[in-house]
């Protein structure tokens, strides 16, 4: 049987420090992240920039790559998850039933070995490619975040996974997305209730299937104390993390796809808790109870 390819999978429910982990496993020479891998179509033909700044199409790295990735043939293409390419859905229940039923239908059997075969070659050129400048390329990272994802590619059995489940506390979560989506009632409570019941699956799937293949990273402990969290997951991975790569993580070769901003920024790492000072008392006090159940099996008391 060949040997499983090795693949770091960051999960995360989204604005939770998901690119600033990306960036830091990036910077190891041994590593190479893929970014939000699931993301790819998305960012072809989109006018979007690939991690390294330039035009996604256009990138050296890319360019010759594309034509020969299998994306979006069959009834599984890589991007299968995220409906419209953009966003995918928080609960997709028939998938969520079978896997803790523990059986699958023949039809769902199928197309995870599809999907699994589909991202085995993808991600395998990546590697190869990646291995043309870089001496070692030990790990792979695909920060897609998804856990329907995540499900499919440990079923195929073509994956050697390790799991970061990166979760912010929920009042910054809920004023990140609110920053944006509105700061209405009904907003704050639609993303209060996502980050409890998405958090919570996280959790429960990770701890019943991966074991201590998983690791929970919460993301004001890697903002605050970067190097120390670097060097226990390298420890973790089998990996030397030298402190001094934290100061390095923007000046590494980076061609990941999709991520935020930051992705391409030249600030340093600095905790962010807006929220502390600009999410109202009474609001914070409301998320902190509401989620309660899910955050202090988090780690959140």
């Amino acid at each position: 049987m060949p040997e499983r390819l090795k693949l770091i999978y960051i999960l995360s429910s989204g604005r939770s420090g998901s690119t600033l982990l990306d960036l830091l496993l990036g910077a190891h020479p041994d590593v190479w992240t893929v970014g939000e891998a699931q993301q790819i179509r998305a960012w072809m033909g989109a006018g979007q920039n690939c991690g390294c700044g330039e035009p996604f199409e256009s990138c050296a790295f890319w360019r010759d790559l594309l034509p020969t990735l299998d994306i979006d043939d069959g009834d599984t293409p890589i991007h299968y998850f995220r409906q419209n390419g953009v966003q995918g859905r928080v609960l997709h229940p028939n998938r969520i039933m079978e896997h803790f039923a523990g059986r699958q239908s023949r039809e769902t059997q199928e197309r995870i070995r599809e999907y699994g075969e589909r991202n085995l070659h993808y991600l395998s050129s990546v590697r190869e490619q990646a291995l043309k400048t870089q001496e070692r390329v030990t790990w792979l990272v695909d920060a897609s975040k998804d856990p329907y994802r995540l499900l499919w590619l440990e079923a195929s059995g073509l994956f050697d996974i390790r799991v970061i489940h990166i979760v912010k506390d929920p009042r910054s979560f809920v004023y990140s997305m609110t920053k944006k989506a509105g700061d209405t009632l009904k907003v704050k409570t639609r993303f209060t209730t996502r980050w409890a019941i998405e958090n919570g699956l996280m959790k429960r799937y990770t701890a019943s299937v991966f074991g201590d293949r998983a690791r929970t990273l919460h993301y004001e402990a890697l903002a605050e104390w970067p190097a120390p969290n670097m060097q226990d997951l390298g420890a973790w991975l089998g990996l030397d993390y030298p402190p001094e790569l934290v100061d390095q993580f923007r000046d590494v070769d980076n061609h990941g796809v999709s991520g935020n901003a930051m992705r391409w920024g030249t600030d340093p790492i600095r905790l962010d808790e807006k929220w502390r000072t600009k999410l109202p008392a009474r609001d914070a006090q409301a998320i902190w109870l509401l989620t309660t159940p899910t955050r202090v099996a988090l780690g959140y008391r």
